[in-house]
């Protein structure tokens, strides 16, 4: 019995096979394109999601400009100097600087420690004023 059943499974084996195609292409076909779907359904989700975020930091970013604006606003902060201890400086206090044009350097490159000791007396080119 084993060679009848050995001799009649064989061309039910290739004709299954030879079917196979037609019933394995259209299924890749259509998994693909399913696939391709759904990949493209979860970038629209990605892109709605960061174009939702991004709206709500430009929206943060206008609220953060509006108090920034509002924070150097000179009458609140004429405002707040007297309690902070901030007065208006006196005339002793308002020194000028003027550079004069040419191009002298300050201080040598080999000793920078010079420029915090600038002489008073208007050498290497800077003038000094004291506001009356």
């Amino acid at each position: 019995m084993s060679s009848f059943s050995k001799n009649h499974s064989r061309p039910r084996l290739r004709g299954w096979i030879r079917g196979l195609p037609f019933i394995l292409i259209p299924f890749c076909v259509l998994f693909g394109e399913t696939w391709l779907r759904m990949q493209r359904l979860d970038n629209d989700y990605s892109a709605s999601t960061v174009t939702r975020e991004l709206r709500e930091l430009r929206r943060e970013i206008d609220r953060l400009v509006a108090e920034e604006a509002r924070l150097q606003a000179m009458e609140r902060i004429n405002a707040k100097a007297p309690d902070l201890g901030l007065v208006e400086p006196v005339a002793e206090q308002i020194q000028i600087v003027r550079v004069s044009p040419d191009p002298a350097p300050l201080f040598e490159p080999e000793s920078p420690i010079e420029l915090a000791g600038l002489p008073r007396d208007g050498g290497s080119g800077v003038e000094y004023d004291s506001a009356e």
